[in-house]
């Protein structure tokens, strides 16, 4: 804690940079299902909790005492870098140590993602209709299992696309490009897996209004992870106010120039959501 306060007491942008960054690499060790875990549990005749993920951040760091002012400092920033509970706990017996750890749960199988074969497995038996009343029976074992709700649940539309697309575009991660095959444009968004690889595009109308419509739960939350990460590193004002005037830019093409049209209002909140998100550094 003292190198940390030597090297970043003096600078609270670098001190968020470097806690966003800290709590941002606490990642569950298993890969979860981005499908599985937009499920709304309500919908399936289970308990709400029995179809959610929760995920707690515990940060071990020494007590350090004598560096009260930045322990205070650095607990706000641990705490503001991840929009779940943080607990920061301090520990004497290592006093070097500086841990961060992520607990997800509850961790239903069907939320891993090695595991989608089995959600395969189950519509192709429920799919056979001579076999689907036994199949219900089967894996829902309960009641007479015939009008039970699906397992899996339809994924509602992304409440954050509109801001997620207009960040793509900030930070260049998207572009339109005509497609050889059917002679239409297309909203071509690239995205790196964990090894730096090139994941499939996400391919989405070139207007706003249809991609925001178009863009599915799972597209959005690896879009959000991306952007997430590009914003944690906006640190220094200067790089802010150029990415916020960027934005400002955007407001004719989203809100129109006509103050009475409906979709004007909405716009500029669409708007004001993105120059928020730069200031706090994230979505």
């Amino acid at each position: 804690m003292e190198r940390l306060r030597a090297e970043l007491g003096a600078d609270g942008a670098q001190l968020r940079h470097f806690c966003n960054r800290l709590m941002t690499e606490a990642r569950a060790f298993v890969r979860l299902d981005p499908t599985e875990l937009g499920r709304r549990g309500p919908e399936m005749g289970i308990d709400p909790v029995a179809a959610t993920v929760h995920t707690n951040f515990v940060v071990n760091r020494p007590e350090a005492q004598e560096l009260a002012d930045f322990i205070t400092r650095f607990d706000q920033q641990v705490n503001g870098a991840v929009q779940a509970p943080v607990m920061c706990r301090p520990r004497n017996h290592k006093p070097n140590e500086l841990t961060v750890i992520s607990v997800t749960a509850p961790l239903a199988v069907r939320f891993i993602e090695v595991t989608r074969f089995l959600k395969q497995q189950y519509i192709r038996l429920l799919g056979n209709e001579a076999i689907a009343r036994r199949s219900r029976l089967e894996l829902h074992s309960a009641d007479d299992c015939v009008e039970l709700p699906d397992l899996y649940a339809e994924i509602g539309p992304p409440r954050n696309a509109a801001p997620l697309l207009l960040f793509a575009e900030l930070f260049g991660l998207g572009r339109v490009q005509r497609s050889e095959r059917d002679g239409r444009d297309y909203l071509i968004i690239g995205l790196m897996d964990r090894d730096g690889l090139p994941k499939p595009p996400i391919l989405l109308p070139p207007e706003l209004d249809l991609a925001v419509e178009t863009l599915n739960q799972a597209q959005a939350v690896e879009l959000a992870a991306e952007v997430n990460a590009r914003l944690g590193k906006v640190i220094h004002e200067a790089e802010k106010d150029k990415l916020k005037q960027a934005a400002r830019d955007l407001v004719p093409r989203v809100a129109g120039t006509d103050p009475t049209d409906p979709r004007y209002q909405k716009g500029l909140a669409t708007i004001r959501s993105l120059i928020e998100s730069i200031d706090r550094a994230r979505l």
